[in-house]
């Protein structure tokens, strides 16, 4: 629950490594939210132009109604550059994934960079210009950038189980290694992703909550309207914090 929180759910941020303001946090975030989408369209445009696969392995009819586990079909060894199959582990969306093939895989993750790269740059835009609806887009990219983990932490955990059966195997050919090594690379790779997606997160989810609140807005989580329903005294009880029937006047 931790990497989701975000104002007024915690505390929220007052300043951006301690030093810099919370728009410029803002902006370095929404920034590498932009590369990461780029960077997700570069490795699916150039994992679809060196995957040669046969007809069960392409975004066919026939190939998405293949019934034959994964382990039957046709054995086909990607070959790659390390540093594009070591990228591919840590955000790639191949590796048939549900069940789809690679094609398919491929395509939805070249599709969904274009969706990140296209949101961050128009929030950087938004910010930069001061336009008057920026908070609602703060809001809005807020939400998705909590999305974009639960999609992370999603496509990692569905590739745990064929980690070393099936993708070390045909998709990992310079990067031979012992089953639990790479398990524990694996892990902690997508730990520390998954940590500085949450505080990236959590920076931005502050801006935007400053920016919808007030200038003020840390020096109170909840809304200052809230405190009225608190206050409000008891008609049975009289005045807030009088047992019931005890004069006003008289004390403890």
């Amino acid at each position: 629950a931790g990497m989701l929180c975000a104002p007024p759910l915690c505390q929220p941020a007052t300043r951006f490594l301690g030093c810099y303001s919370l728009r410029t946090g803002a902006l370095v975030v929404a920034g590498l939210d932009a590369y990461y989408g780029i960077q997700l369209i570069l490795l699916h445009s150039m994992l679809l132009g060196t995957i040669e696969e046969p007809r069960s392995e392409q975004l066919t009819w026939e190939a998405m109604n293949d019934q034959r586990p994964t382990g039957e079909r046709p054995h086909i060894t990607h070959n790659s550059e390390w540093w594009l199959q070591l990228m591919d582990l840590d955000t790639g969306f191949g590796h048939h994934l549900l069940g789809l093939p690679d094609q398919a895989n491929l395509i939805s993750g070249l599709l969904y960079g274009i969706v990140v790269a296209l949101g961050a740059l128009y929030t950087i835009l938004a910010i930069q210009s001061n336009a008057p609806n920026v908070s609602k887009v703060a809001r809005y990219f807020m939400t998705f950038a909590h999305f974009q983990i639960l999609m992370y932490v999603f496509v990692q955990l569905v590739k745990l189980p064929k980690l070393c059966r099936v993708i070390q195997r045909q998709y990992l050919t310079h990067l031979q290694m012992e089953c639990h090594v790479l398990w524990y690379i694996y892990v902690w790779r997508s730990a520390i992703i998954i940590a500085v997606m949450s505080f990236g997160t959590w920076v931005f989810a502050s801006y935007s909550f400053v920016l919808t609140f007030g200038h003020n807005a840390h020096t109170a989580v909840d809304h200052p309207e809230f405190a009225k329903a608190v206050e409000h005294p008891n008609p049975s009880g009289g005045a807030q914090g009088r047992p019931e029937g005890k004069p006003s006047g008289e004390s403890r």
